[in-house]
Formats: C-alpha cells, sequence, structure tokens
C-alpha cells in the first residue's frame, strides 16, 4: 500500500522499512503501520537481535621478544566489534 492509502478498515496506512537484527539489538520485516492520531494499529514483528557468533582464539604465551595473551573470544559477524581480548 501507498503512504496513506486505507485498508478495508479504514486505516490510514503508512510502509516502514526493514531493518535487520544486530547482534545485541532486534531487527523487524517491513511492516505498515497506521498513521491516524491514537491508532495502535500495526503489522509490525520484531526479530529478536541474533546474539554473538563468539570465535574462541587460544592463548599465546609472551616471549623475550613478543607480548602473549590469554584465550579470548571474538564475534565473528560482520560489522560487530565485539571481544573479550585484554591487553
Amino acid at each position: 500500500m501507498e503512504y496513506g492509502e486505507k485498508d478495508s478498515n479504514n486505516h490510514a496506512l503508512e510502509h516502514r522499512a526493514a531493518k535487520a537484527p544486530t547482534c545485541t539489538k532486534p531487527g523487524w520485516d517491513a511492516y505498515e503501520g497506521c498513521t491516524r492520531r491514537g491508532c495502535g494499529y500495526t503489522t509490525y514483528r520484531a526479530i529478536p537481535a541474533l546474539k554473538h557468533d563468539l570465535e574462541q582464539h587460544a592463548a599465546k604465551a609472551p616471549t623475550c621478544t613478543e607480548i602473549g595473551w590469554d584465550a579470548y573470544e571474538t564475534c565473528s559477524r560482520s560489522g560487530c566489534n565485539y571481544t573479550t581480548y585484554q591487553e
């Protein structure tokens, strides 16, 4: 439906774009909502947050010339910079 178009229940519908969920925030599919004041009609349905896709990294012992680190985790999802790495 186009913006302001009315459905069979006389809702003034507005199309709203989809938003993909991230590791920590929910998303939603494209949906429609009524623009009339006080009307709560919507086809919105949340898509739960994905949670981190954790990748394990082994510890590395320090040497005389290189630093080491404890075992840590990172999220392998594109755009997510979650890590438990500590210097």
